[in-house]
């Protein structure tokens, strides 16, 4: 059905909107449209009712299924019940909301095919599937083709959703880890590999801005004077490399201030060494 160069644009599409999201709606109306299909997308849990998103669907569809036709979608409740990867179709799940309020309310006004594919990605209770949908043909959807096709896809949707759970929490353990420093009256500032400053709290951007003592210079921090200079460099050398001993080492001295106000006491500390900085 499809060719190796349109199987891979459909790949490289789903792990783009592992990395941005908002590709989701991208990646499955490419899906839909490789396997044929009218509309689709992915649905998740939002708290008791189901919710699609990221979807090819009209938005109405959208709105209208997660604010009250969600909680009667009998088709998404089978799948949340059956094998993690099994491509369901819709000749098997559609009779089970043929004549309903869902089906009459929700299905036929939007114009939402009565076959299509459906694959449940993962464990769990009301767990992320991927749904295309089609309308009723004289052959049906499940051709072997549009069948092998989709179960293709199934790990890389299911790699994608992770890695995008994954790059969620770690964007999330860094807001947590900046809220906290922001929180420290005292200046801290993370340097990495190349002596880069990679993030700096409130106080130490205050610090920097006066450059009353230390300041920065080309994304690095710098003392302004020459003698609390050499030694800051020495102590950034100690910390982020090596010596002959093969460890780290962390420092401190006195950064006195231009203005003579107290002068300011740096510590250089290494961070461990897995965090590469």
């Amino acid at each position: 059905m499809v060719t190796v160069d349109e199987f891979s644009r459909l790949v490289s599409g789903i792990y783009a909107a592992a990395v941005t999201p908002q590709h989701w709606v991208t990646a499955t109306r490419e899906i839909c449209r490789a396997l044929d299909g009218t509309s689709g997308g992915l649905a998740t849990a939002n708290g008791a009712m189901w919710s699609i998103q990221n979807s090819a669907l009209p938005a109405a569809a959208v709105e209208s299924y997660g604010q009250y036709y969600g909680r009667l979608d009998r088709v998404l409740d089978a799948l949340e019940k059956g094998p993690v990867g099994a491509v369901r179709t819709g000749t098997e799940l559609i009779p089970l909301v043929r004549k309903s309020e869902f089906f009459e309310g929700w299905m036929r006004p939007n114009e939402i095919g009565e076959d299509g594919l459906f694959v449940r990605l993962s464990a769990g209770p009301r767990p992320p599937s991927v749904i295309v949908s089609a309308p009723r043909r004289t052959e049906a959807f499940d051709t072997p083709e549009r069948v092998k096709l989709m179960s293709g896809l199934v790990p890389h949707l299911q790699q994608a959703l992770r890695t995008q759970d994954q790059l969620a929490a770690l964007a999330q353990s860094r807001a947590d880890v900046l809220d906290a420093l922001d929180s420290v009256r005292h200046g801290i500032i993370i340097v990495g590999s190349g002596w880069w400053v990679i993030n700096l709290n409130t106080a130490a951007e205050r610090i920097l801005r006066a450059e009353d003592g230390l300041q920065m210079c080309s994304a690095r921090i710098a003392a302004t004077g020459m003698q609390a200079d050499h030694k800051l460099q020495r102590a950034l050398h100690a910390a982020l490399t090596h010596d002959g001993s093969k460890i780290r080492s962390g420092r401190s001295f006195i950064c006195e201030r231009p203005s003579g106000k107290r002068p300011y006491v740096v510590h250089v500390l290494p961070l461990p060494p897995h965090r590469n900085r």
